[in-house]
This record gives structure tokens, C-alpha cells and sequence, in this order.
């Protein structure tokens, strides 16, 4: 094996590391993050569907977006009727994964468990 070949591999590996230092750890980059986490976490989602983890940053951010739009949609309708008898399923009927995502931020937002919307 020749040397300049190691020597040209450390280099890489050496720049491979300062990039991910630099890059991967940014202040800005992590900070971004903790906002989307919190955001995330303040829509009551414990955890992300495998549709919303493999989007990108602007379509990841359109989805919160909607999320919270449609939320913001039914606590309107739920302060006008002041219970839950028009459901997420009268409100959004061809979209049931939209339902169960947002019955899930609801009962994180509320703490309660199970079901606490009474849709049929």
C-alpha cells in the first residue's frame, strides 16, 4: 500500500469529522430542532407517524401547520356546540388518518386516556 494513500484517507476522515462538527452540530441546527420538537410536543403527539418522519423540512413544517389549523378547526366547533357531538369523523369524513392523528393530539393535549371523543 503506498503512504500517500493513508495520508489522503486521514485527510478525508479528518474533514469528515470537522464537517459533522460544524454541520450536524451547529447551535442553529440544534436549536431548530428543540423548536420542532416542542412544537410537536405542544400539538399532544407523543410520537411522529412514519408518514410525517420521512418528510422534509418544508413539507414536515407544512404538515404541523395543518395539524394545528385542523385542531384550531375543531375547538371552534367544539366552543360553538360545547361538546363533542360533531366529531373529527363529521368534520374531516375522507380523511381517517387525519382522524386518528388528531383524536391522538387531542387526548395529549387533554391527558386523557382512551378515547375521549364520542364519534361514531
Amino acid at each position: 500500500m503506498r503512504y500517500d494513500v493513508l495520508s489522503e484517507m486521514s485527510g478525508i476522515l479528518k474533514a469528515r469529522y470537522v464537517i459533522n462538527e460544524r454541520v450536524l452540530f451547529h447551535p442553529t441546527k440544534c436549536a431548530a430542532g428543540a423548536v420542532l420538537g416542542t412544537a410537536v410536543q405542544l400539538l399532544g403527539l407523543s410520537e411522529l407517524p412514519a408518514r410525517i418522519q420521512v418528510l422534509g423540512d418544508q413539507e414536515f413544517l407544512s404538515e404541523l401547520a395543518r395539524i394545528a389549523t385542523h385542531l384550531s378547526t375543531f375547538s371552534g366547533v367544539y366552543e360553538a356546540n360545547g361538546d363533542f357531538t360533531i366529531g373529527l369523523n363529521a368534520l374531516w369524513p375522507n380523511s381517517p388518518e387525519m382522524v386518528r392523528l388528531l383524536e391522538e393530539c387531542i387526548r395529549g393535549i387533554s391527558g386523557a386516556p382512551g378515547n375521549v371523543l364520542n364519534d361514531s
